[in-house]
């Protein structure tokens, strides 16, 4: 049997229960797949209930407890240099691992020697209905762009981003992204040494950004597989700390448009913004949505011959970072337990269909209000992932 060495690292910061799951299901698949796999789990100065639960840890997990909270970044890069093996694969703890997560990745490692980001596609449900829509990528002019969208400007930018969006998942192969998220990245020991790593000025979100940026500048490629999927339960590794993570995006954003754009450059953007800003608003999508009950199939419109329908969950009306359902038949549920895990807050749900192959419209925009917390993930059984799978 064809074996790889496979060094997986975890940073755990008080999701130690969710950490036990995602590893139990990694050993699984590892071992199913004849794959060897050495884990390691670097610690961020959890709560003590949350640290003392790592004592549950199988023996031979490499367990690095740090005396502080590194960050996200900083933690990677030290799970990284307790390692020996050639190929790294950095995993959240609110993950669960498929049947075809490893040798996907594996698959697409060991093509380009290494010289390569991959990540797989992610399921925000063990049914595998919806999918969280790839990065879009921060850029210099996407503020300004959305924005514009906000204040009724640009309506086609939605269906823009849907159109991008469903041209990579309707492939198997490889895509080339801008961008692979952190939260499950893998690549060649040799080109995360050459990329220095992550870059440790980044505290929590956008190290993936600068990751990605500094590779493709050195044509290296990041590549999306569609085609092979894991589970990921959303905003679940940061719900311990909402606040701090919260500013940690908007702190990452601005740090990255500093590292990568010169002072001119940014200038200009925020001219821009000022523009924008004073620009009479053509009014908002939020205020045309209906409210809907969850617990309500939608109806969905008459599919033509080779054509789809989607429907898509978002925080924002613009759809760009959502989740992606490609439903069948006349009528689309939510998936079990999908409305209890979400936060509380204002979420969109949209419903939209092609005319004709590549051209999209949208059908329908509802408002979904979740007012309870978010109930907790159903516990891990091998049971559960074969059903799904």
């Amino acid at each position: 049997m064809h074996h790889e060495i496979l060094d997986v690292i975890y940073v755990n910061f008080n999701s130690t229960d969710l950490l036990l799951d995602s590893l139990t299901s990694l050993r699984n698949q590892a071992g199913s797949s004849g794959i060897a796999v050495r884990t390691h789990v670097v610690d961020n100065r959890s709560r003590p209930d949350a640290a003392a639960a790592l004592d549950r840890l199988p023996g031979d997990v490499d367990l690095i407890r740090a005396d502080r909270n590194l960050g996200f970044g900083a933690a990677c890069n030290l799970g990284a240099r307790k390692g020996r093996a050639p190929l790294l694969f950095f995993l959240n703890p609110d993950t669960l691992v498929l049947p075809e997560t490893l040798p996907g990745l594996l698959e697409v490692l060991r093509r380009h020697d290494g010289e390569v980001l991959a990540g797989p596609r992610q399921f925000a449900d063990l049914e595998r209905r919806f999918t969280i829509a790839p990065m879009r990528g921060t850029t210099l002019w996407g503020d300004v762009a959305d924005t514009l969208h906000d204040r009724g400007w640009l309506p086609k930018l939605t269906l823009s981003c849907l159109h991008q969006r469903m041209a990579v998942l309707a492939r198997q192969a490889p895509v080339p992204v801008r961008e692979v998220p952190g939260n499950a990245l893998a690549v060649g020991r040799r080109t995360f040494e050459r990329l220095g790593g992550f870059d440790t000025r980044y505290f929590l979100y956008h190290e993936d950004s600068d990751l990605c940026l500094r590779a493709r500048a050195l044509g290296l490629p990041c590549l999306y597989l569609p085609g092979t999927g894991m589970v990921h339960w959303l905003e679940r590794s940061t719900d311990t700390e909402r606040p701090l993570a919260e500013a940690s995006i908007q702190r990452g954003h601005d740090d990255f448009l500093k590292s990568h754009y010169n002072p001119s450059a940014r200038r200009l953007t925020a001219l821009a913004m000022g523009v924008v800003k004073r620009l009479p608003c053509l009014g908002r999508r939020a205020d045309r949505a209906a409210d809907m009950n969850p617990d309500r199939p939608l109806s969905l419109p008459p599919a033509s011959a080779g054509c789809r329908r989607v429907v898509e969950i978002a925080r924002s009306t613009l759809f760009d970072n959502c989740l992606t359902a490609i439903p069948e038949g006349d009528a689309f549920s939510l998936p079990t337990g999908l409305h209890a895990r979400l936060f509380p807050g204002e979420y969109f749900l949209r419903v939209a269909a092609e005319s004709r192959p590549g051209r999209w419209r949208e059908h329908s925009l509802h408002r979904l209000v979740k007012k309870s917390p978010a109930e907790p993930i159903p516990p891990f059984t091998r049971q559960r992932m074969e059903l799904g799978s």
